[in-house]
Parts: structure tokens; sequence; C-alpha cells
């Protein structure tokens, strides 16, 4: 037989459940109450500030000002690659990052997705040729794009990471163990 007692300690932990802030012990816990487009913002600028600190590329990122471009739609240019980013944190009840309002492929020449986890970020590079839209499957990731707010939505596991990693399109980012070698090479990989 259930009490209310114990009908309202059931309910209150579920809440305390569904508030705890997985973020709260790393560096990334000051993104948690910003917007979306906050997250966005300011995953570009670092993704950008890291692109000028391991590659000798121009990188071109105007901020918020890079409105309606006339040759695309994208977020900055690295060695003159329009590059569309795209910031997730890490579910907080699965290990699943989403990214949406992916515009088609002719529209940039790099699609990057910065998916943060509590030590690290996992960044993936995606040639615009590569990626793909509806019901096409992507032959390194293993899945398929679905509409989504006027473009499309591709959201990231660890299974889809760890495909990445393997094929080179994925590079992890430990904040813990900085290697500077291999994350320039890698960005210098894939921008020449």
């Amino acid at each position: 037989e259930t009490t209310t007692d114990s009908i309202i300690e059931l309910t209150s932990k579920r809440s305390i459940a569904k508030s705890e802030n997985i973020w709260k012990n790393s560096p990334f816990g000051f993104l948690v109450p910003l917007t979306s487009d906050e997250r966005g913002h300011w995953g570009e600028d670092y993704f950008q500030e890291l692109l000028k600190k391991h590659t000798k590329f121009v990188v071109e990122w105007n901020g918020d000002k890079n409105i309606k471009p006339l040759d695309g739609t994208y977020d900055m240019k690295s060695n003159s690659l329009r590059t569309e980013l795209k910031t997730a944190m890490k579910g907080t009840k699965n290990n699943t990052w989403q990214h949406d309002v992916i515009k088609e492929a002719s529209k940039y020449d790099r699609l990057v997705f910065v998916d943060l986890v509590m030590s690290g970020i996992y960044i993936t590079v995606i040639n615009n040729t590569d990626m793909v839209y509806g019901d096409k499957r992507h032959l390194i990731f293993k899945k398929k794009s679905t509409p989504c707010k006027g473009g499309y939505k591709f959201d990231m596991s660890n299974a889809t990471l760890r495909r990445g990693i393997a094929a080179g399109l994925t590079y992890y980012h430990d904040l813990e163990n900085i290697n500077d070698v291999t994350l320039s090479t890698f960005l210098n990989k894939h921008f020449s």
C-alpha cells in the first residue's frame, strides 16, 4: 500500500535526479544556463581560436555578423573553406549530441561538430560532399539525417564518435592530457 509520504518522497527523488547538473565539475559548466544559440556562438569562437593556434591558415570569423553571406551558409572560413559549425553538449541522460538546422551541402565546404563531454571535446569534420540528407546512410557513421527546422538533424553517439575516430574524421581533444601536435595534425589535414 502506497502512503502519501512515500509518494512525496518518490516524487522528490525524481525531481532531484531530473535537475542534477552533470556539468557541475566540468570546465563547460558555465554553458549549461545558456541558450542553444549562445552555446553555438561560444563553440564557433572556441573552434576558430583552435584553428588560429594550431594551424597557419587564415581564419575569418565575424561572430554573429556573418548573416546571409552571398556564397553560402557558414559560420567562418578557414583556409578559404566555408565552415559550418554545430556545438552540442552530451545529453543529461544518454550519450548523444544533437546537431540541427544543417543546410544542404552546397552551402558550405566543411561541417564541423564540436561535441562536449565533461573533460574534453570531440571534433568531427565532414566534407560537404560526404554529408548525407534524408534516407541515405553515412558510410562511416552508419546513420541518416532527418528533416529538422528547415534543414536536417544529425545526432552523434558514442558509437558514431568511435567510428569517426577510427576513420580519422573525429579527434578527441582531452583537456586533461592536451596533445597539441596531434590536434594540429588533425586540423591541418582537414582544412588543407
